[in-house]
């Protein structure tokens, strides 16, 4: 019997509580590799790979998905999660491939760097350089400045938020929506969800925990990587946040989202039900679908406004 209602698509998680040992980082990161040399890309996209300087000038790595048929002017620049630490997992490759010919839209993926050997805010900077590339470039890869959106899932998802603050703080370059799912908002850590859900499968608050430790590490300025904890939330753009019943996460999004409507932000709240963190790894549920699906349409009503 599980100790959470959790919807029976989801019941193969039940048992997943990942470990994050910095050990075994690289190691699960090299599996992972493995397993992303073998998705087949459809027909109708190209993958185009690009390298860029990051933060300090190191080099990081897209990777744009472009409908062939369509061939796009609109943009989602993509931070993919794993807690700061690991690699985009081969069920978020199929998400970008979705997202790019079903809205239709370039998504333009960032390897960013990670855990152990970067902590804040390297990634953050990486991100926001890859942002800054797309718009100095947009003409090159024929996107519309006015029609770029960021997104990300989990930490990706705060990663996304950050590079929003910091763009507005700089002022910059325009990004015009941002797409969080079940995002990192908050390091403090103190809502019900948080206090509630540790021992949740996926992902839990013991677990976040040590991720903050890490990804922080000795650092005192850490004002963007806690988007929920910033003290203006103004002139940010619309968004789309979703969030999981089962997760240690649900309340700090739900907050965030909140955070933004009252600073007269357009929000769409998804919050899913019977589900857990991550439950995007089962894609065949039904309930996957629907929501990949709704993220979908935020996508083309904000790209279809503009």
């Amino acid at each position: 019997m599980s100790k959470y209602p959790i919807n029976s698509d989801f019941k193969p998680l039940e048992n997943k509580k990942p470990l994050f040992l910095p050990m075994l980082f690289s190691m699960s990161n090299k599996r992972s590799e493995k397993y992303l040399s073998k998705i087949e890309i459809p027909d109708n996209l190209n993958v185009t790979p690009v390298s860029i300087h990051g933060y300090e000038n190191a080099e990081i790595n897209l990777k744009i998905y472009t409908p062939k048929l369509s061939n796009p002017d609109k943009a989602l620049v993509y931070f993919h999660g794993g807690s700061f630490a690991y690699k985009e997992a081969p069920y978020q490759i199929n998400l970008y491939i979705d997202y790019a010919v079903k809205t239709p839209c370039k998504v333009i993926s960032v390897d960013y760097r990670l855990l152990p050997d970067h902590t804040y805010p390297t990634a953050l900077e990486d991100c926001y350089a890859a942002v800054q590339w797309v718009h100095t470039h947009a003409e090159a890869l024929g996107i519309d400045k006015n029609k770029i959106a960021v997104g990300g899932d989990d930490t990706g998802g705060a990663l996304a938020a950050g590079v929003t603050l910091l763009a507005r703080e700089r002022n910059a370059f325009n990004i015009g929506f941002q797409m969080l799912i079940q995002p990192v908002t908050s390091m403090k850590m103190t809502t019900p969800s948080m206090r509630t859900f540790t021992d949740t499968p996926m992902w839990n608050s013991r677990l976040n925990q040590k991720m903050w430790k890490y990804y922080l590490k000795d650092c005192t300025d850490t004002q963007f990587a806690s988007p929920l904890d910033m003290s203006n939330h103004d002139n940010l753009p619309a968004s789309y946040i979703e969030t999981a019943e089962f997760d240690c996460l649900r309340d700090e999004g739900t907050a965030y989202a909140k955070v933004l409507e009252r600073s007269g932000i357009d929000v769409e709240l998804n919050e899913t039900k019977g589900t857990v963190h991550n439950f995007d790894v089962v894609e065949n549920s039904e309930i996957t679908i629907q929501h990949k699906n709704k993220r979908i349409q935020a996508l083309q009503r904000y790209f279809n406004s503009i």
